[in-house]
This record gives structure tokens, C-alpha cells and sequence, in this order.
């Protein structure tokens, strides 16, 4: 199994992390927030009580209208109190509505909030300039031409140890930030520039670190006695690119899991407040003897 192999498999995650970078960066609505609410659905029981609250608040402005048609008639002496009644009843459905969406506005940012890290966008970045580095030692691969077998086994071993040590180098900085990333208080930016920075440093060393080695030969007689399998040193570079997607994925289940109790007491709360709203002008319909029943008969 060689690296060149898989050449048009680290283009297409190049192109995807890239992708990524830009969504996460200038979207409003960050990978761990999307993956958490759109994929896995953790909020749905929130939203459901904001769809209650409309559906209660659409019924109730159904009510008010039928009464207002079955009422035309009502006497001259009651029709100005009458009137002045509906207008409350209908600004009361108003001011609710209005502020059931900003409650929903509220929760919904809260969540984009306690989900939101911008680890992600640049240790894609990273993974971005992994593949690059993966394009072009690929291409060192299929310089064999002309050597003997033992020089051959001799130069691909001072490959893989070089690949070795970049790999390497780049799984502890990947675990570290991840072991590191934890909730973003409003407001801070987690020192994104610095991220990427630091991204692009570190990958430099990495590259250093491996073209020093592939030229002095400091460890290549012990590495090439040993024999680290080739093919597994390849499997773990293909598929390094996907690690950071399943891993903020996995902190996208355990982040929501967590908060989803407290945010479900709150939304029911929401909607025992405005029920209680929405009851006054259910009571009123009753006072003036309306009657669901009679819906067929208006």
C-alpha cells in the first residue's frame, strides 16, 4: 500500500476541510452548533414547546375571530365594551407571540453559544495543511527509479521515518487541542488568530522536523531494524483528516446531552407562562358563550 495511492482521496479532504474553515469561520451557525441541532436533533423537545406555545396562540387568534363573526349582532349597548375587550384580547395574543419569539431567539442563541468553539476551524486548517504536506511527499514515493533493492528499502525507510515523526507530531497536537478545548465564555473569541498561528507554526516544525531527518539520517539505521509497517503508517495518515469531524461530533452529543435538561425546564417554563396568557382570551370566548362545538353552525 503507498502513499501515492491515495493522492486523490487527500485532494478531496483538502478541499473538504478548506470548506469547512470558511463555513465555520464566516457562518452564523457553527459546525458543533449544526451537528448537535440539525443532525442529531438534540433540541427538538426545546423547540417542541415553542411550537406548542404558536400552536396554542394560532387557536386562540381562530377563537377570537369566530367570536367577533358570531357576535355582529350583538346590542348597541354592550358592542363598544365588546370591541374594546377583542382589541385587548388581540393585543395580549400579540405581545405573547412577540415574546415567545424572543424567548426562542434566546435559546436558540444560547445554544449556538455554549456549542460554539473556533478549535474546530483551525485545527482544520491544520489538517488542511496536512494534506498538503501528504500531496507532496507522495510524490517522493515513486522516485525509486534506478536504485538497487536494498537502497530502495533503504530510501523508503528514511521516508517513513520522516513521515513517522510528522505524523506523530501532528496526532499529539491534534489531541492536546482537543484535551484543551472546553466552553467558550460569550464574548471571547478563544484567540482565533493565535489558533491559526500556532497551526501554521506548528506544522512548519513538523515539516522541519521531518526533511532534517530525511537528510541526516539520525535515526533511519534504528527505524529501518525495526520496521514500522508501511502500510498502517499509511492507513493512519488517510484517515487522520476525518479524526477532528468525529471528535467534534462526539463533543456535540455530550455538550447537548448535557445542557438539554436544563434548557427543556426552562422552555416548559416559557410555555406555562404564556399558556397562562393565552387562557385569558380563552376565558373571555367562553364569557360571551362561545362554543368550539358550534363552530359548524357559524
Amino acid at each position: 500500500m503507498e502513499v501515492q495511492s491515495f493522492s486523490s482521496i487527500f485532494e478531496l479532504f483538502a478541499t473538504f476541510t478548506l470548506a469547512y474553515v470558511l463555513v465555520d469561520e464566516f457562518t452564523p451557525d457553527p459546525f458543533v452548533s449544526v451537528i448537535a441541532d440539525k443532525i442529531l436533533r438534540m433540541y427538538d423537545s426545546v423547540y417542541k414547546e415553542f411550537k406548542d406555545i404558536r400552536t396554542n396562540i394560532n387557536a386562540a387568534r381562530n377563537d377570537l375571530a369566530t367570536l367577533v363573526q358570531s357576535k355582529k349582532d350583538i346590542e348597541e349597548i354592550a358592542k363598544d365594551d365588546f370591541e374594546k375587550l377583542v382589541r385587548a384580547s388581540e393585543k395580549l395574543l400579540e405581545s405573547t407571540e412577540y415574546r415567545a419569539n424572543q424567548s426562542l431567539k434566546e435559546i436558540v442563541s444560547e445554544i449556538k453559544n455554549r456549542l460554539h468553539t473556533k478549535r474546530f476551524a483551525y485545527l482544520n486548517f491544520f489538517l488542511l495543511l496536512f494534506c498538503l504536506f501528504m500531496l507532496f511527499i507522495s510524490g517522493f514515493y515513486n522516485n525509486t527509479l534506478g536504485k538497487t533493492p536494498y537502497e530502495e528499502s533503504r530510501y523508503i525507510a528514511s521516508l517513513d521515518l520522516g513521515l513517522f515523526l510528522f505524523l506523530f507530531g501532528s496526532i499529539t497536537y491534534l489531541v492536546t487541542v482537543w484535551a484543551r478545548d472546553n466552553r467558550r465564555k460569550n464574548g471571547d473569541t478563544e484567540n482565533i488568530k493565535k489558533g491559526y498561528l500556532t497551526s501554521l507554526i506548528v506544522w512548519f516544525c513538523l515539516v522541519a522536523l521531518a526533511v532534517i531527518e530525511y537528510f541526516a539520517g539520525l535515526f533511519t539505521e534504528f527505524f529501518y531494524n525495526c520496521y514500522l509497517r508501511h502500510d498502517i503508517l499509511v492507513y493512519i495518515c488517510v484517515f487522520l483528516p476525518l479524526s477532528n469531524f468525529l471528535v467534534y461530533m462526539f463533543k456535540a452529543y455530550r455538550r447537548a446531552k448535557k445542557d438539554l435538561p436544563d434548557l427543556e425546564h426552562r422552555a416548559k417554563q416559557y410555555f406555562e407562562d404564556y399558556k397562562s396568557e393565552i387562557t385569558k382570551v380563552n376565558k373571555f370566548c367562553a364569557a360571551y358563550g362561545f362554543n368550539k362545538d358550534d363552530l359548524l353552525m357559524v
